[in-house]
C-alpha cells in the first residue's frame, strides 16, 4: 500500500470550493485548519475531507449543520445527532476527528489504509461504518476512495 499525499492549503481550498459548494458548514477559509490538521495528525487532509465528505454529504447533513462535525464522529445508527460529537469550529474539529482517527484506527486497531479501516480488515477486525444490523459496512472504504480519487484527481496539477 502507499501512503496518501499529503495536499496544500490551495488544493484543500479547492477541493471545498468545487465539492462542498452547498455546504454552510466547510468553506474554502477552512483550508488552513485542515491542512494544520494533515500536518499534526499525519492523516491525509484527502482522507479528513473524503471521510467527511461521504458521511456528511459533503457537508450538508444536519449532523454537520447543528455539530460541525462532517465525520459523523461518535455518531451512532441508534442516536446519531445525539451521539455525535460537537466541534466548535471545523478546524478544531479536523484536527481533533484526524488525531482519534488515527490514534483509534492506525495505531490501535492496526489499520493502515483506509480500505483496512473500512473494511474491518485489520488485526482488531474494526470497522468505521456499520449498518444497522451489526456487520460492518462493505460499501464504505470503496466509497471514501472513489471520492478520494475523484478530490485528488481534480487538484493534482496545481500544488
Amino acid at each position: 500500500s502507499t501512503e496518501l499525499p499529503k495536499l496544500s492549503t490551495n488544493q484543500i481550498s479547492d477541493i471545498i470550493s468545487k465539492y462542498f459548494s452547498k455546504s454552510t458548514v466547510i468553506k474554502p477559509s477552512d483550508a488552513q485548519g485542515i491542512y494544520d490538521a494533515q500536518q499534526k495528525s499525519g492523516m491525509s487532509a484527502l482522507a479528513i475531507l473524503g471521510i467527511g465528505a461521504l458521511e456528511s454529504g459533503y457537508g450538508t447533513s444536519n449532523i454537520a449543520k447543528k455539530k460541525n462535525n462532517i465525520w459523523g464522529w461518535n455518531a451512532t445508527n441508534v442516536n446519531p445527532a445525539g451521539n455525535a460529537k460537537s466541534f466548535s469550529q471545523m478546524s478544531q474539529g479536523a484536527l481533533e476527528f484526524a488525531n482519534a482517527f488515527m490514534k483509534t484506527y492506525y495505531n490501535k486497531y492496526g489499520a493502515k489504509s483506509i480500505l483496512s479501516a473500512g473494511t474491518g480488515a485489520n488485526p482488531a477486525g474494526k470497522g468505521y461504518a456499520y449498518n444497522d444490523n451489526g456487520t460492518i459496512s462493505k460499501s464504505w472504504a470503496s466509497s471514501v476512495g472513489n471520492i478520494m480519487d475523484n478530490f485528488y484527481n481534480s487538484v493534482k496539477g496545481n500544488g
